[in-house]
């Protein structure tokens, strides 16, 4: 397994809109940008992996774009709730 480290910021544009921003480094391996937005309960983010290793010798290109989605679903938990059950016997 390879280790990484990175930063992340959020800027809250307003109570529905949050953009972010950030950056990784996975040691050895690659850089890795980031940039993305919160909308409500949905998230949707794209980076790009700059190859900074032997693999670019493999690779047509330098690295790799990719794509994400985040849907974030809260539901209330009643851990309260009396719960009444029939006689066994």
């Amino acid at each position: 397994m390879k280790k990484s480290l990175g930063i992340a910021y959020g800027y809250n544009v307003n109570n529905e809109i949050k953009l972010l921003a950030g950056s990784w480094y996975r040691i050895g391996e690659s850089i890795i940008p980031y940039f993305g937005f919160y909308y409500n309960d949905f998230q949707l983010g794209c980076s790009y992996d700059i190859i900074n290793s032997s693999l670019k010798n493999y690779s047509r290109k330098n690295g790799s774009f990719e794509v994400s989605m985040k849907l974030q679903v809260t539901k209330p938990v009643n851990y309260y709730t009396n719960y009444k059950g029939g006689r066994i016997f």
